[in-house]
């Protein structure tokens, strides 16, 4: 029987739930619903050190002991995989073993760029999901890919605030990628304000340019990032009153008709290639 993701975040995140001391921030992988019944949110201190805001182009510390409790499963589980064609033999071997490289190397440079370079090898193990044929090993290593969302949608506010609010047309096109691919983040998260950036803030960055791009994808990849939500309701952390990343904040006010408008467009489109029922 494949092994659900949520499954394997939970195993992950009871490695971290030792952790002792004063409670800093909770730890809860992107992908688990924050009413799940079934997960209790372990504590984890942090030092200050591993708290201090990172140096311009990498990841604060902290997210570090997340990538390396990753890796440290990710090495077990590629470990156990038998040789074979549903094994180390299958074409889905080389991309979880892609996965773990790239893994190794956020861990060693703590660069943003080096996570972004993660994101379409993630997606690639997200596609076991819709694949019949996938081995089970993909599905566990796809649970372990979610794992690193945290880390990944840090990584995108860091850069966002590195960059001032503007950020190249390839870093730009990874982030769409995030928040129109499932398997990054849960739409339970981005509509209860969840993680830092959302497709929204993406979709502030560069309205049309993000509106092109998703319009050359199937349609069901821009309801994804819509996440079934009004404009009010996605842009509302980006208010004035919202708690949304500053620089967003100050883009949206400045444009806020525009960006409004090009999220009913995309709206509007899916309700154009959605079939008839």
């Amino acid at each position: 029987m494949k092994t659900s993701a949520a499954l394997i975040l939970l195993v992950l995140t009871s490695a971290l739930s030792h952790a002792i001391g004063q409670t800093t921030r909770p730890y809860r992988p992107a992908g688990i619903p924050a009413n799940d019944p079934a997960y209790n949110p372990p504590s984890i201190d942090f030092t200050t050190a591993e708290l201090a805001t990172p140096p311009v182009g990498q990841i604060q510390k902290s997210y570090l002991r997340e990538v390396n409790e990753i890796r440290t499963i990710l090495t077990t589980t590629l470990a156990a995989v038998p040789p074979g064609e549903e094994g180390q033999g299958s074409p889905w071997f080389p991309k979880a073993q892609a996965y773990k490289t790239g893994l190794d190397t956020v861990a060693t440079s703590c660069l943003q760029s080096d996570c972004f370079l993660l994101i379409p090898k993630m997606a690639e193990l997200f596609a076991a999901r819709e694949s019949s044929s996938a081995p089970d090993f993909t599905w566990r290593c796809a649970g372990l890919a979610n794992g690193f969302g945290n880390t990944l949608i840090h990584s995108i506010e860091r850069h966002i605030i590195n960059q001032n609010g503007v950020v190249a047309a390839g870093n730009l096109s990874s982030f769409i990628t995030v928040f129109r691919t499932a398997g990054f983040i849960s739409e339970n998260d981005v509509a209860e304000g969840g993680i830092s950036v959302d497709s929204a803030g993406v979709l502030i960055l560069d309205p049309a340019a993000v509106v092109t791009q998703l319009k050359t994808r199937p349609w069901q990849e821009t309801e994804r990032f819509l996440s079934h939500q009004t404009a009010a309701e996605a842009f509302a952390r980006y208010a004035a009153s919202g708690n949304g990343v500053a620089i967003l904040k100050t883009k949206f006010a400045s444009n806020q008709a525009t960006i409004t408008a090009k999220w009913n467009e995309l709206a509007a489109w899916v309700v154009t290639q959605r079939p008839p029922n």
